[in-house]
């Protein structure tokens, strides 16, 4: 259901709701019922708007649901009474909380008046009542510079830049929209299953009545309706050129090509634009479902290129290893030959070393031996003759224990 009728008939200018109580909050002797008398007036033909049984009350019929109003201080709650002056006096408070709630309202208010202004005066160069106030409070100083001619002329222009609780809604909420706008949202409802927040109750009309009142039924009848998915030309060629065209290809983004994808594809009540492909909410999955076979294939590949991979790095390895134990019985063998002509050598010299030493040792012996002369006269040796036999007999029993060593 198209809600922009609601829409206009609350925030349409220069005729809505809030339009005319703010015009109606201008005028300091208009009371509430003229406000109701002044709604009455103006949209008693809308189908929409309503007066309620109470004089006081009118009702409006919103998407969810018919709502009734009372009027009683809606004017006093517009006019937002609080002065700029001590709002701005306020923001210069020495107590924190104080300063940081004022500059809030402050910024809004602020923002609003600068809107207003510029819409009405192109010229950026002329002075801002709250910036005058701010100056003159900083000098200690309550001499505005420049003063309007006369009370009445004041109170008209103070009247005329004050912004209305009404004006910040309609600013907040263009705000909003704008933000809305240029982003992409993503909208979580929360349906609660019972009133009693009870863990196991779940209530079928509480939850029915949930669903319609927050427009998830219209939603989802409007997605299936429309073309929720609608990709460029170069996204869609990107991402599913493979279904007609191969991937290594360099397919042109453009309105012939998408169409022959699309044809490939079999898929119908789908539309062309300039730049964009309109689609429905299930196009998607069966564009997805055409690429699951080559993707299925693209494993397929993927594995086959791994495992042949992983068998040419094993079989390097294994000639790697091959090489090194090649190597390691080379150096094994050398080793071993290297050590018996060693061997081979050694005791060579050992032979010839001992061959040599036996002979030394025979020349020594026969050099110290003295031949033996028979002694006819028995007599008493001297003392020399003493010493010369102690020695032969040492050096022979030196050489026989050389002999029986060798």
């Amino acid at each position: 259901e198209d809600n922009s009728d609601v829409i206009a008939l609350i925030m349409g200018r220069p005729i809505g709701i809030l339009s005319l109580l703010d015009e109606q909050s201008v005028f300091p002797k208009s009371t509430d019922d003229n406000c109701l008398e002044r709604f009455a007036e103006r949209f008693s033909g809308h189908r929409r708007f309503s007066l309620a049984r109470k004089s006081s009350e009118f009702s409006i019929v919103h998407f969810a649901g018919k709502v009734t109003y009372n009027v009683t201080g809606f004017l006093e709650k517009n006019r937002d009474t609080l002065a700029q002056d001590v709002i701005d006096l306020l923001c210069e408070s020495r107590f924190g909380l104080l300063r940081t709630l004022f500059t809030h309202a402050s910024g809004k208010l602020s923002s609003a008046v600068q809107d207003c202004e510029v819409k009405r005066r192109p010229s950026s160069h002329a002075p801002q009542p709250v910036q005058r106030f701010r100056s003159s409070f900083r000098r200690q100083s309550y001499q505005v510079q420049r003063k309007p001619s006369n009370p009445v002329s004041r109170k008209a222009s103070t009247r005329k830049n004050k912004v209305t609780v009404g004006g910040q809604f309609q600013l907040s909420l263009r705000q909003l929209t704008s933000a809305l706008l240029a982003a992409e949202p993503q909208f979580i409802r929360c349906i609660r299953p019972n009133r009693t927040k009870e863990p196991g109750c779940f209530d079928s009309n509480y939850v029915t009545h949930q669903i319609r009142q927050t427009g998830l039924l219209e939603t989802v009848r409007i997605r299936k309706e429309g073309f929720s998915y609608r990709p460029v030309f170069a996204e869609f060629v990107h991402i599913y050129q493979g279904i007609a065209f191969p991937h290594t290809s360099k397919v042109a983004p453009n309105l012939k090509n998408c169409f022959a994808i699309l044809n490939k594809a079999g898929l119908t009540a789908w539309h062309l634009g300039k730049s964009r492909v309109f689609l429905k909410y299930y196009h998607e999955d069966q564009l997805q479902r055409c690429l699951l076979d080559q993707q299925q294939w693209a494993i397929i590949l993927q594995a086959n290129w791994r495992k042949l991979l992983a068998r040419r790095r094993l079989q390097s390895l294994r000639l790697l290893a091959a090489q090194e134990k090649r190597e390691a019985r080379d150096l094994c063998n050398w080793i071993l030959g290297t050590s018996e002509s060693t061997l081979c050598t050694l005791l060579v010299l050992n032979a010839e070393d001992e061959a040599r030493h036996r002979a030394v040792q025979k020349q020594l012996s026969e050099s110290l031996l003295l031949p033996t002369v028979p002694v006819v006269n028995i007599r008493k040796k001297s003392k020399k003759e003493k010493q010369s036999s102690k020695l032969t007999s040492s050096v022979l029993a030196w050489e026989d224990d050389i002999i029986k060593s060798g």
